[in-house]
């Protein structure tokens, strides 16, 4: 079975359109500036649960590891707590089918 169908059999909703490009996309490995814009784009989605706005696909689907750990630490700075793990959490057992 491949990626895609497993993925199609066991996902549904706004994880599916999430989760095959986080596995599959090519990760842009450049300066961690972004940090200071993204954080807001993201914060703003997750407040208003707009989990499958296309921001927050491309924001988490095409940045590295240091880009996203530099976003998720000034996000904290700049709203004074981390990206809620209760929102996120809530919205992967929203749409998985395990």
């Amino acid at each position: 079975m491949s990626l895609e169908e497993d993925n199609a059999t066991h996902v549904k909703g706004d994880f599916c359109k999430l989760l095959l490009p986080l596995v599959t996309a090519h990760r842009y490995d450049g300066p961690t500036r972004l940090a200071h814009s993204e954080p807001k784009i993201l914060h703003e989605k997750i407040h208003y649960k707009s989990y499958s706005d296309d921001e927050i696909t491309r924001i988490l689907t095409t940045r590295s590891k240091a880009q996203l750990l530099a976003t998720f630490n000034y996000n904290n700075d700049a709203f004074g707590h981390p990206i809620s793990k209760v929102a996120l959490t809530s919205f992967v057992l929203q749409n998985c089918k395990y």
